[in-house]
């Protein structure tokens, strides 16, 4: 009787020790996540300066900038994923590449879009945005790629004239991550402007 009463003391102690070894936690991790690669334009990351963008994209001309960030560099015609470009911007503030806005033809869209998946693989989303009602038959298709605070947004249907088939889609390259620098760019804009009165 005394064996058997020893025995199940044991097993349960045993049990006890299991429990408690199931429920303490793990211990902390050291592993080191990598950092997430900027989206870029062309070569070009986000963040880049001005300098470092003209001198790899020589064909943009530059100016102060009227909204948004400081600066913008813009310019005509060239390529994005082998499709004519109409106009690309690249805006800056505090000295940082914030976006870049590539604008090309209706017709061209499947062709970027191939381009953005194979360079950056399938999107984080898709979106179908209805147009207005004299424009049912149409839809503006939205595939946003997201790494944190950055995105890359392709809109199908960007803006235009349905009536005459003057469509365009557009490509926008962005990070929400200067917003304290988009926001003092702003009051320092309008400061110079209430001076000018």
């Amino acid at each position: 009787m005394k064996a058997c009463w020893a025995s199940a003391v044991v097993c349960s102690a045993l049990l006890l020790m299991s429990c408690e070894k199931s429920q303490a936690p793990a211990p902390p991790s050291n592993a080191v996540t990598a950092p997430v690669a900027p989206f870029e334009y062309k070569g070009v990351p986000l963040g880049a300066s001005e300098k470092t963008f003209t001198a790899v994209h020589s064909g943009f001309q530059c100016a102060p900038a009227d909204m948004g960030g400081d600066r913008f560099c813009s310019m005509k015609g060239g390529t994005y994923g082998s499709a004519p470009v109409r106009l690309t911007t690249a805006d800056f503030v505090g000295d940082k590449l914030y976006r870049v806005h590539i604008v090309f033809e209706f017709v061209n869209a499947p062709a970027v879009s191939d381009a953005l998946r194979e360079a950056l693989g399938p999107p984080t989303t898709n979106e179908v945005r209805p147009l207005a009602a004299t424009e049912a038959s149409k839809n503006n298709y939205v595939w946003t790629w997201a790494r944190g605070p950055q995105r890359v947004r392709h809109q199908s249907y960007e803006w235009g004239n349905p009536a005459t088939m003057y469509i365009f889609s557009g490509v926008t390259i962005e990070t929400d991550s200067y917003k304290d620098d988009l926001a003092r760019a702003d009051a320092d804009r309008k400061k110079r402007r209430a001076k000018d009165l």
